[in-house]
């Protein structure tokens, strides 16, 4: 193995994280939304944030009409910051783009001194490089961000709390925990995907007190009833497994029942904590939530409005019951395009769609992790080490927590939600290695090459699909400005939103834009062809493309496509979100479409492209 100090650590990660920090900073300049203006949420932050007095109650930006900050309040404040000190004359997408980056440039610092808390230094630097060099991350920074702020609050009250009990701090104990309540409640209002943080939060602070991690901790430690609780894992696997059918036999009644499972598990987890843990624990937890307490005051009061705003908080959690984009599909539409009539609270895909979207997504850490816990396993059981497989146990539902939350609380089914999984996967892995290589230090090298692995794969897809795919109205328009193309005509239609509207919000005075029905006649002329297929992100929840699917009412652009455009002068090909594997599955709709009945093929991610074309006379 090679050793290296914590500074030379320190280095390599923090050049690393400025490398991809880089990149996507001058890839994605002054870059354009995705949609018309005020179609996007990302849009609609940056003008609330635009619009905000920071030493304003955060409620007020609710009242602005075209707000979408609702969970995203301290996004919305730290986009403010971004405005009035980084990028003032600037309202672009770029913004939100910026603030992600920001964040995500201290997420693997914070990971390397987590993990080398838990574990060691060694072990800390393996992990915090292979979160730095894994797409999903990169990825969502360009895309819809928040959840990258809400990580690093949440990775900065974990470490507060592994500092807190650290003996050079024992005298700032209650201080420390307090600051880690209140960067929970920063990262719980930071973004609509981050409340399974809270959770983990919660958990940090349990294993601090059991000392899980250094493996003294074991059932009887906690003098947790063995029978009770072993019913309780298989009881609410159960649950979990069954959930459908539990709809089936009671559809009337299903939140009602769910309501008692949640009530007894309450119970439960009250008799623990107030019958069966030592008062230091109470005391911590008093001290985290009087920190989280200071930041609900923040983001409901005034006290005039604080019920209200809670409610309309509460109302916004449950935001996939109500605002899902399955609901814009009447049951003909369903029967026409799914093959079958879905319930009212369908989200999506199964366990099925999880394991898909992870090895789409982190397939290097996917795999090392399935690695991992296979490995472990086959050692714990030749060794007959139960009390070790018991650990392993606890760490695996630990790792996979995120997505039960996830699930359990009906969260939409879409691959930016699931990202709050890979800190834990992270961790399981952790564990691995600290086992592993007290045995053998092979495993370091090839955790090595597997993270050069990574690297290549994340470098390849960043420039082959993730940059050009999210920046493509501003190639189009970067193009034309190059070629000074000041006229274009294209097509008014709810297809454009993503390109020629979008980057008329963003370049106003640049271009002269001439709508058309056909583009037959339009000889020596510049033509944009935008995205035409209706299986796009962009096009899921549009009437016109549900209804009548890909665009073609213009015939002469239908041979054109047939053709693929051979027979005329194509002067740039575009990617787009529309014809991206990793953006389609930012959409519940498209993602079940893609992943589970497999509709979307390679035709229609070629009718996702856009075109600037030249016909000849």
């Amino acid at each position: 193995m090679i050793e290296l100090n914590i500074i030379t650590h320190i280095f390599i990660i923090s050049l690393l994280s400025i490398f991809f920090f880089c990149i996507l900073y001058f890839s994605t300049k002054k870059n354009c939304y995705w949609g018309a203006p005020l179609r996007t949420d990302n849009e609609k932050m940056v003008l609330a944030a635009s619009k905000i007095n920071l030493f304003d109650w955060p409620s007020k930006m609710h009242a602005i009409n075209f707000n979408r900050s609702q969970q995203r309040e301290y996004w919305a404040i730290f986009l403010r910051l971004i405005l009035k000190f980084l990028n003032k004359k600037d309202l672009s997408d770029f913004n939100n783009i910026l603030l992600a980056l920001i964040s995500n440039f201290f997420s693997p610092i914070l990971i390397y001194f987590i993990i080398s808390n838990y574990f060691n230094p060694n072990i800390g630097f393996l992990i915090s490089l292979v979160y730095v060099t894994s797409l999903w991350s990169h990825y969502i920074s360009i895309y819809i961000g928040h959840i990258l702020l809400s990580q690093t609050f949440f990775l900065i009250s974990i470490l507060l709390i592994q500092t807190s009990f650290h003996s050079s701090f024992s005298s700032y104990e209650n201080l420390l925990i307090f600051f880690a309540g209140f960067c929970t409640g920063v990262s719980y209002f930071s973004s609509s995907a981050s409340r399974k943080y809270v959770y983990l939060i919660f958990i940090a602070l349990f294993i601090e007190h059991s000392q899980i991690i250094e493996f003294d901790f074991f059932l009887e430690n906690i003098k947790l009833d063995k029978d009770i609780y072993f019913f309780l894992f298989i009881f609410y696997g159960c649950i979990f497994f069954l959930k459908k059918k539990i709809n089936s036999y009671f559809k009337e009644y299903t939140d009602t029942i769910l309501s008692l499972i949640n009530l007894f598990l309450i119970i439960i987890i009250l008799k623990f904590l107030f019958f069966q843990t030592n008062y230091l624990f109470i005391n911590s937890l008093f001290f985290l939530f009087f920190g989280f307490f200071i930041t609900m005051i923040h983001i409901f009061f005034p006290k005039k409005d604080f019920i209200l705003n809670l409610k309309k908080h509460i109302s916004w959690l449950n935001v996939t019951e109500w605002a899902s984009h399955f609901r814009a599909y009447d049951k003909d539409d369903q029967m026409r395009i799914f093959k079958h009539i879905i319930p009212s609270n369908f989200r999506g895909g199964g366990l099925i769609w999880i394991h898909k979207i992870l090895l789409l997504y982190i397939p290097i850490i996917y795999l090392i992790y399935i690695f991992a816990i296979g490995f472990i396993i086959c050692k714990l059981l030749i060794n007959l080490d139960i009390d070790n497989l018991l650990s392993l146990i606890l760490i695996f539902l630990l790792s996979i927590f995120p997505i039960f939350i996830h699930e359990f609380t009906k969260g939409l089914k879409v691959a930016k939600a699931y990202f709050s999984v890979l800190p834990t996967m992270l961790i399981l892995i952790s564990y691995s290695l600290n086992i592993i290589l007290k045995e053998t230090e092979v495993i370091y090298f090839v955790v090595i090459a597997s993270i050069f692995l990574q690297f290549i794969f994340t470098i390849f897809t960043l420039f082959s699909d993730s940059i050009p795919c999210r920046t493509s109205a501003n190639k189009i328009a970067n193009y034309l400005i190059k070629k000074k193309i000041n006229k274009i005509y294209t097509y008014d239609n709810a297809y454009n939103d993503a390109f020629i509207k979008a980057i008329m919000n963003i370049f106003p005075n640049d271009f002269k834009v001439e709508y058309v029905s056909s583009i037959k006649k339009l000889r020596d002329k510049i033509i944009l062809i935008p995205n035409t297929s209706s299986k796009s992100l962009f096009m899921e929840s549009e009437k016109y493309a549900i209804k009548n699917g890909d665009f073609d009412e213009d015939e002469y652009l239908n041979s054109l496509i047939d053709d693929k455009f051979q027979n005329v002068q194509v002067l740039r090909k575009f990617k787009t979100m529309g014809s991206s594997k990793y953006f389609v599955n930012e959409s519940e709709v498209t993602s079940y479409r893609n992943i589970i009945l497999k509709q979307i093929s390679d035709y229609d991610r070629f009718r996702g492209h856009a075109w600037l074309i030249k016909l000849n006379s």
